[in-house]
């Protein structure tokens, strides 16, 4: 199985048969971005308020894109691991969906700053949130695979559906 499907049987809607396929669950994928939201608005206010010093630390700079696409990757890995299927486009998604109010931000800033917004900016960053989405969710989907795994064989912490330990 790719990591980019759900597995079967594992209680999802897909697994049960409630949802079409190719079905994006708007909860999951939003629920996605606030995970992501965390670390990413963070990084984006840091960056805004790193931009405007004269001199700019290029290294801290640096270090608030990691954290951008640390985001974005934690956004794609919550909603991979709750996708009930289509895994890459629910974290893509959920990496899109980050990407606005972190863009916004962005924006702001620069108008504060009195420097002009560059599309092409925005764009490369679009599709960096989309990517590294993507890349979370197939991280989220082999955690959940795992997870489903030890819960079925009854070996290692697993986390049972009522969200307590296996006895």
């Amino acid at each position: 199985m790719s990591p980019f499907q759900a597995p079967a049987g594992d209680g999802s809607a897909a697994a049960r048969g409630t949802a079409h396929p190719r079905s994006i669950d708007a909860k999951v994928v939003v629920r996605g971005a606030a995970g992501g939201l965390l670390v990413a608005m963070v990084a984006a206010v840091a960056n805004v308020v790193l931009s405007a010093q004269d001199p700019k630390p290029a290294l801290l700079l640096a270090l608030t894109l990691v954290g951008l696409v640390a985001g974005f990757v934690l956004a794609g890995f919550v909603a991979g691991h709750d996708a009930p299927g289509e895994v890459a486009r629910h974290g893509a998604w959920a990496g899109l969906v980050a990407f606005v109010p972190v863009e916004l931000v962005g924006i702001l800033g620069r108008l504060d700053r009195g420097v002009p917004i560059s599309v092409f900016s925005i764009v490369l960053v679009a599709f960096l949130a989309a990517a590294a989405g993507t890349f979370g969710a197939s991280l989220g989907a082999r955690r959940r695979v795992r997870a489903d795994a030890r819960l079925a064989t009854g070996t290692g912490p697993a986390v049972d559906e009522t969200g307590g330990c296996p006895t």
